[in-house]
């Protein structure tokens, strides 16, 4: 198989690959982390000009008079000799340039090497494409378990938050950071938070739960009719969620669950609140009940789009999310 390689961080394009714009993108990157381009490169193109000034000097006084006429006399030759070290500077500067074409390519296998990842099982693949509309928004990678450059992944010294990562793109965000962001957004905190997490997207604090509950309030058959409004044509396009099949139970909003599901597990295994095996466990969990109650990936996103209606309850979300949708399979 082919080498997995994944989108550059904050990228939307897959997989990454030596691109024209990378060269932007890695001066702003080098900006922001304060690094400067390879001082050693630096030093020796520095002095290839010098050594160009002065090689030109010495033409335009040593050489025949019809090459020396060409520079002019005094200050102005000197001048001249002055914008020919200009000229192979910038030359060579630019050519210089030109690696960081490849600078993402280059890094994301040297991330690969030092974190010892492997090719994962189409069966793992097909687990992680269930948050693929949300990696995909985030610009995530969305072929590993760590949805971004993990520190737990890479270990040792960058486990502590001071340390700064090794590579220009792609960043190291802190432990401490990540910790903070999961317990404010999920209120998990440990490991064991993490997977009870999961498990309880499967009861009643899941967003599906809450959907029975509302369909059989006094106010469901209303608030049914506005999803299937906001949904497209078909006026039981809400009511036919809540069907049940002769063997399956209904499919309600089971994507959206799956989904926060997955995405949690994975956080908490870049905050280093989970191990490997711990978090494929919990989501082993999870996406068996997507891969049972959806025919396909069609089936699975339609009723990702009808959640989408449900909790936002905005014609511009669902217009939002087709548009996201699009993007998402034509970068396939």
């Amino acid at each position: 198989m082919g080498e997995a390689l994944q989108n550059h961080p904050g990228d939307r394009e897959f997989p990454v690959r030596p691109r024209w714009r990378h060269r932007a993108m890695v001066a702003k990157a080098r900006k922001q982390t304060g690094r400067r381009r390879d001082r050693a490169a630096a030093w020796i193109i520095m002095a290839i000009a010098i050594v160009a000034f002065f090689a030109v000097l010495l033409i335009s006084i040593l050489a025949p008079y019809d090459v020396r006429q060409h520079f002019g006399n005094g200050i102005q030759a000197v001048w001249r000799c002055f914008l020919v070290a200009i000229v192979v500077w910038f030359v060579l500067t630019f050519i210089t340039s030109l690696r960081d074409i490849g600078l993402p390519v280059r890094e994301q296998r040297r991330y690969r090497e030092r974190t010892g990842a492997r090719e994962l099982p189409a069966r793992r693949l097909q687990q992680l494409a269930l948050t693929s509309f949300g990696d995909f928004h985030e610009g995530w990678w969305p072929a590993s378990l760590a949805p971004y450059g993990a520190r737990v992944e890479l270990g040792g010294e960058y486990l502590q938050d001071a340390t700064r990562s090794p590579f220009v793109t792609i960043p190291l965000p802190p432990v401490t950071f990540l910790r903070r962001e999961l317990d404010e957004a999920y209120k998990i905190a440990s490991g064991r938070d993490g997977q009870a997490f999961a498990v309880d997207l499967l009861g009643p604090k899941s967003v599906s739960w809450q959907f029975l509950a509302l369909s059989r309030s006094a106010e469901g058959e209303a608030r049914l009719t506005r999803l299937s409004s906001l949904l497209g044509t078909d006026p039981w396009a809400g009511s036919n969620l809540l069907d049940r099949r002769a063997d399956r139970p209904p499919k309600l909003l089971w994507s959206m669950d799956v989904k926060n599901a997955v995405t949690a597990v994975r956080g908490a295994y870049a905050a280093g609140l989970l191990s490997e095996d711990d978090a494929w466990a919990s989501i082993d969990l999870v996406s068996d009940v997507a891969f049972t109650l959806f025919d396909s990936w069609d089936d699975y996103f339609d009723n990702l789009r009808a959640a989408y209606a449900l909790v936002y309850d905005e014609l511009k979300k669902v217009q939002d999310f087709d548009a996201g949708r699009r993007e998402l399979f034509a970068s396939n």
